[in-house]
């Protein structure tokens, strides 16, 4: 009898250290995996839910989600009394709701592609109901005699499953999470941790490219730097477009705030007639503006209306003018068939040397095989 109490004494102790263990397990990958892994996109998660009402704090937001869902696990623990070697079982809804809490497609994002993920999400729920059913049946068997280290062993493996499970089937999508850092650091004012986020050697999404000009105007390197990106989508490339009001930094306001002018809610036009209205109707056009509709019209190709206005912006007769738009000057005067306003004279000796040889190299090879430094140019874009 006395033998008989050890054991179930000794027992309850198992249980009481291997269900500490696991909760502190739970806990720690919790915490870690909202706040370092989704901070971004549970801060948009919530400000769409919310309707723009509430913003998402990422320490007590991670703090508070997590104490919630250990306290799921302690309660299912408490209710379900799976065997010691599988108390772990007790954790899987809380790794399940965490799943889901970061499955979600968000609005006005890339969207990640749901059709393998949703079928685990379906069959999980009934293998884990099979999985606790049989580890009923194994007690009944096998009864509880191993050593704690072999009942740790086995709790510690099936934790490791329900984490490596929410870390696959949650939201990751590189894409996505590249987009949602984009899209906070601007808000933020990072705006050289934009850029080091926007690909160089791929196409970017519209998004990318509309927030990557907008951080390239605000560091005041628009006209010297823009063209070393993918711009893909003329001047569309950097206009805000619709779906940007759904995420927590509307680019919009913010880009229409430096123009000091902004489209009427039923404006249906191209971005850069936008801003040709806009520099016509503004008191004082902002510097801001100026840029945009200067880049527009080199996104469009369009020199015949780029010279008026660069040569009304600056004096180009000194050596003066963006990087940028000292190779659309030298681009526009090789061009016979243009005819500007006012004659274009722009001294550049090195842009007219450089010029020369990104000429011999289009003859030669491909556009895609010029030296990279020429393909960082805007004679490059034109030419493609």
């Amino acid at each position: 009898m006395q033998r008989m109490r050890n054991s179930n004494m000794k027992n309850r102790q198992t249980v009481q250290v291997i269900s500490i263990i696991c909760a502190v397990v739970f806990f720690l990958f919790s915490f870690v995996f909202l706040y370092l892994v989704h901070p971004c996109y549970l801060s948009q998660l919530q400000y769409s839910s919310s309707g723009g009402t509430t913003m998402y704090h990422p320490t007590l937001g991670a703090l508070l989600i997590t104490v919630v869902l250990t306290l799921l696990g302690v309660v299912t623990q408490h209710f379900l009394r799976f065997p010691i070697r599988f108390l772990a079982l007790s954790w899987f809804p809380s790794s399940y709701v965490l799943t889901l809490l970061t499955h979600f497609n968000l609005s006005g994002f890339t969207s990640y592609p749901h059709t393998i993920a949703w079928g685990w999400l379906v069959s999980a729920p009934l293998l884990y109901i099979i999985f606790a059913r049989l580890s009923y049946t194994v007690l009944e068997v096998n009864g509880e005699k191993a050593g704690i280290h072999r009942y740790l062993y086995s709790n510690l493996v099936l934790l490791s499953l329900f984490f490596v499970y929410a870390g696959s089937m949650s939201n990751t999508y590189p894409q996505l999470r590249k987009e949602l850092q984009i899209v906070h650091a601007a808000g933020e004012g990072k705006f050289e941790d934009v850029l080091t986020q926007i690909p160089v050697d791929e196409a970017p999404t519209p998004m990318m490219s509309a927030y990557c000009a907008y951080s390239l105007c605000r560091k005041g390197c628009m006209g010297d730097s823009l063209f070393h990106y993918p711009m893909l989508y003329q001047s569309e490339s950097i206009a805000p477009y619709k779906a940007d009001s759904c995420r927590i930094y509307d680019l919009a306001p913010m880009l229409y705030r430096e123009f000091g002018a902004k489209p009427s809610n039923n404006y249906n036009g191209t971005f850069v007639h936008f801003l040709e209205l806009a520099v016509q109707q503004v008191d004082s056009v902002t510097a801001p503006l100026q840029q945009y509709l200067l880049c527009a019209y080199l996104l469009e190709r369009n020199l015949e209306k780029f010279m008026p206005l660069v040569q009304q912006v600056y004096d180009i007769k000194q050596d003066t003018l963006p990087r940028h738009y000292g190779e659309a000057v030298v681009l526009y005067k090789s061009m016979s068939n243009l005819k500007s306003v006012k004659k274009a004279v722009y001294a550049c000796d090195s842009l007219q040397t450089e010029y020369v040889r990104f000429l011999h190299d289009c003859d030669s090879l491909p556009l895609t095989e010029i030296p990279l430094p020429l393909q960082h140019t805007y004679w490059w874009y034109f030419h493609r």
